[in-house]
Parts: C-alpha cells; structure tokens; sequence
C-alpha cells in the first residue's frame, strides 16, 4: 500500500491532528464499547427483565389514558428496540465526533468530512448512479427470497414510523459520520483514495454482518459508491442524501413484498 506522509505533521498549528491507522481503530472500537454498555444495559432492564405481557403492564402503569395505553400496548417491547438501536447509533456518532473535536484543533469539520463545499455537479452523476444500483438490486429480493429476513419490518403501524425514521434519518447521519466521515477522512491523510475507501467499504460492510452474513457482498458496492462520492463532492452530505435514499428503496420494497 502507497502511504502518504499526514498532511499536518508538524504543519502550521491551525492545520487539524489526524488520526494515524491505529488511532482510527482505536477510537471506532472504544466508541462502539462505550456505546454498546448503556444499550445493553437498557435491554437488560426494559426487555430481558421481564415478560413481554409483564414489560408492557410496567411501562403503561403510569399511563392514564386508555387511549394512549391501547395504542401503546401491542408494540412497546418494538418501540424499545428500536429506541436502543436508534441510541446505539448515536452513541457511536457522539463518540467519534467528540473524538474528532479533541484531535482537530479546532477544525473538527474537517476530520468529519464537512470542510470542502459541496460540488453538486458530481451529486448529480452519483444520483443517476445509485438509482441505477437500486434498480439493479431491486429484484434480488424477488430472486432471493432468503434476503426477506435481513430487513424484517415491525409489525404495528407505530412501530414501522419509527423504524422508518430509523432507517432514512439516523442511520444514513450516523454511519456516515462514522465511515465516510471520521474514518475516511482521517485515512485519507495516510494513504490514496483506493485503499482508504476500499478499508471503509468493508468495515462497513461488515458492521452489517451482524443481521445477516448476506448483507456483505451486498451493501460492500453501496458503500464503495459512497466512498467515491465522497471523495469527488469533497463532503459527506451528498453521501447521507443517497444512503437515506437507498435505505428508503429498500424500506418501499419491503413495504411492497411484506
């Protein structure tokens, strides 16, 4: 791998600190610990600590509305999942940015990858390029039948607005912040765009092995897309618009064939 000398090393001092390999690895580890701990601690309490019937009875206990409790009732244990999915990722973002500020001197836009204006005209074309991916892994669902069970909706109405929300706002800000923000960014300094989008790319494919071992080789060329868009448009904010709307295919697509 070609590795560039950090473009700050003993620079000017209004020039921002980046993260070297390690450091990059060391923070993204230590953010998804501390913010793995209050997740699973608030699982623990609000979910393995009682019964369905039992966790829904305490949670409304307070509640004297019989309105709001029959509205409630059927999809609390839903909305607390995905609450703590929701501050999981957050907590990770929060972390990172922290991070970001303490290093940059200042500058913590441009360890974000929020420093550079945006060029739209290389939006436009990354635009025309991910509506042609969704068109082209639209109908793996249809042929993959298996694929069903990686973007599984909840089942109340309640419950699909907030892990919409989910899934277009939060993550898209989250994970791009994370990847295409922080971890590029400071890679980037070190060495050339192939390698450091190519290593974003599959961590952050990976992070999404957890749900299921297909999700991959699938979200890998999403993220590899991204990672070319976020270099070309100098800014993440182009990335999050295209993640959101890609997230939001394959949210429709479920809706279609649930």
């Amino acid at each position: 791998m070609d590795k560039a000398a950090p473009r700050d090393m003993d620079g000017d001092r209004s020039e921002p600190r980046y993260f070297g390999p390690w450091g990059v690895a060391v923070v993204v580890i230590l953010s998804a610990v501390l913010a793995l701990v209050p997740a699973f601690v608030g699982y623990l309490v609000l979910v393995c600590g009682y019964s369905s019937e039992d966790c829904t009875t305490t949670l409304l206990a307070s509640q004297d509305s019989d309105e709001l409790r029959s509205l409630l009732a059927p999809n609390a244990l839903e909305i607390i999942n995905l609450t703590l999915s929701a501050a999981f990722e957050m907590a990770i973002a929060g972390v990172v940015v922290a991070a970001a500020y303490w290093r940059s001197r200042g500058r913590v836009t441009v360890l974000l990858g929020l420093e550079r204006p945006v060029d739209w005209a290389v939006f436009k074309r990354a635009l025309l390029l991910t509506l042609t991916l969704i068109v082209v892994m639209s109908p793996t669902e249809i042929l993959f039948p298996q694929l069903r069970d990686i973007f599984v909706l909840p089942k109340t109405s309640i419950g699909i607005s907030v892990f919409m929300f989910l899934v277009i706002v939060v993550a898209p800000i989250c994970e791009e912040t994370l990847f295409r923000g922080f971890m590029y960014s400071n890679l980037r300094a070190w060495y050339s765009f192939g390698v450091s989008n190519l290593v974003v790319s599959a961590v952050f494919a990976l992070a999404h092995a957890p749900t299921s071992l297909l999700c991959v080789p699938l979200v890998l060329p999403i993220g590899i897309l991204l990672g070319w868009v976020r270099e070309r448009a100098g800014s993440i904010v182009p990335a999050i618009a295209l993640h959101a709307l890609y997230n939001a295919s394959a949210f429709v697509t479920e809706l279609i064939f649930r």
